[in-house]
């Protein structure tokens, strides 16, 4: 066989094709300082979200929307294509989506009380969020993490109305959307709120010497705080600490951890932003 029919056959050969799809890890991002009415305007939720996304290594695929871009229809339309993204991944699959502005509560064609999450233009309720997110295949993981009033569903907290909520909108007669509810997951899933579903949740803002002015979501500085000291904490061991400095200094405040009750045990070992 001469030199060019060796080569010949060489590039003849069918080259196996990689089919291994990688891991998908997706970080949903979104805040609100800016609404359309500005008595409603805020100050430290795109500090937040920053500091989110400024935290992620360049693993993550990160997908922002702040203030008039994160409209009711831009957020649950990128919802969307995030669950479908993730669909796609090779497995250990994560959904990160990580939010800071108003919350607020609403009552429904039942009567019961329920929450929603307020965009820069309009509200979000709670059970559109979960239907969406009940897309997420089997053997994905679903991580929330919520700064606002209002954060947790209703079963965490007394089911009645806070007169703070009327501040953003208070409706009645509202369909019933249904509650944000893990069990309506196909995915695992943990998520993090930022008070239970009948408290507010505090802003602060903090003046250094040098005059500057910075301001923030108080749970959500409390995660910042607690991963500072150990970035290899568990899920669960996170959540004990940041609730006892947000709870600790504000008595209205309590954050709560939401996962399914034969998974928490995992989570004291899991480590956060894993999907094991």
């Amino acid at each position: 066989m001469g030199i060019i029919d060796f080569f010949k056959q060489i590039f003849s050969r069918k080259q196996p094709i990689n089919t291994t799809k990688k891991q998908k890890k997706i970080a949903f991002i979104f805040g609100v300082n800016e609404y359309i009415n500005p008595e409603n305007n805020l100050n430290g939720c795109i500090n937040d979200c920053n500091w989110m996304a400024s935290y992620l290594d360049s693993s993550w695929e990160k997908i922002i929307l702040y203030n008039q871009k994160a409209t009711r229809n831009s957020i649950l339309n990128t919802l969307k294509k995030c669950v479908d993204a993730v669909n796609l991944g090779g497995g250990n699959d994560i959904l990160l989506v990580f939010s800071s502005h108003h919350g607020t509560q609403y009552v429904t064609t039942s009567g019961s009380i329920s929450n929603a999450i307020v965009m820069h233009d309009e509200v979000i309720y709670n059970g559109e969020f979960n239907k969406i997110l009940a897309n997420l295949k089997k053997d994905k993981l679903y991580i929330g993490i919520r700064d606002c009033c209002f954060a947790a569903v209703k079963s965490f907290g007394t089911g009645k109305v806070n007169s703070k909520s009327k501040a953003i909108t208070f409706a009645t007669n509202i369909p019933d959307k249904g509650e944000f509810s893990i069990k309506n997951l196909k995915s695992k899933a943990i998520v993090y709120s930022a008070c239970k579903g009948d408290e507010t949740s505090d802003e602060l803002c903090y003046q250094y010497k040098d005059g500057q002015v910075e301001c923030f979501g108080r749970f959500r500085k409390a995660i910042e705080t607690a991963l500072t000291v150990n970035n290899k904490i568990s899920y669960y061991d996170l959540f004990l600490k940041v609730k006892k400095m947000v709870n600790g200094g504000n008595k209205h405040q309590t954050p709560v951890f939401y996962a399914p009750l034969d998974s928490v045990e995992k989570y004291s070992s899991y480590q956060f932003l894993e999907n094991n």
